[in-house]
């Protein structure tokens, strides 16, 4: 039997479901991390770490969401299992409003962090640079826009996960089988 690294319009492959799996416990952990944050006073030991953190995990899911999208560009895309078409017209507009959701929250995030014309310290000495200053009634409206979208992040997780729950428990299809292992059609 042939591994199946790449997507068929049957299904994914494996490239396209560790991807998909991969991205999940940073988001997670940037949804938990950003809203603990921001409970944090002054003195507390998390206070300076735990940004620098969220930073870095958000660096690199926004890595593995371009990969993602290359992916996605360079690859059939498996057809939708839906039973109406409403619901492939949801599932798409839920795929796209999920990854527009990562990029805006990267977008946003790096601006908010690099608002003062800080660079972003990343690993082993590496830096992502400003690319400018930006005033703060900006920096305050692009802030309120990073939490919004991040909420509007976790419904969108919920969403998808409820979907795909009600595909394999309601209508038994193999939605939810098709991105936990390949050739599952």
């Amino acid at each position: 039997m042939q591994t199946q690294w790449r997507n068929t319009t049957q299904g994914y492959g494996w490239i396209s479901i560790v991807l998909h799996w991969v991205t999940l416990p940073p988001v997670m952990f940037l949804l938990g991390s950003g809203i603990y944050m921001v409970t944090l006073t002054y003195y507390d030991p998390l206070y300076h770490r735990l940004p620098h953190w969220h930073k870095l995990v958000g660096v690199a899911t926004l890595l593995v969401t371009l990969l993602r999208l290359a992916w996605l560009a360079t690859n059939p895309k498996p057809a939708v299992l839906a039973l109406q078409h409403w619901q492939r017209q949801a599932a798409y507009l839920a795929h796209v409003t999920l990854y527009l959701a990562l990029l805006a929250l990267a977008a946003t995030g790096y601006a908010i962090t690099t608002a003062k014309g800080q660079s972003i310290a990343l690993l082993w000495g590496l830096e992502l640079p400003a690319l400018g200053t930006l005033s703060p009634e900006t920096t305050t409206l692009l802030g309120d826009a990073h939490r919004w979208i991040a909420y509007a992040m976790g419904v969108l997780i919920l969403g998808h996960a409820g979907a795909a729950l009600l595909h394999h428990f309601h209508y038994r299809d193999t939605t939810m089988k098709r991105m936990l292992w390949p050739g599952c059609k």
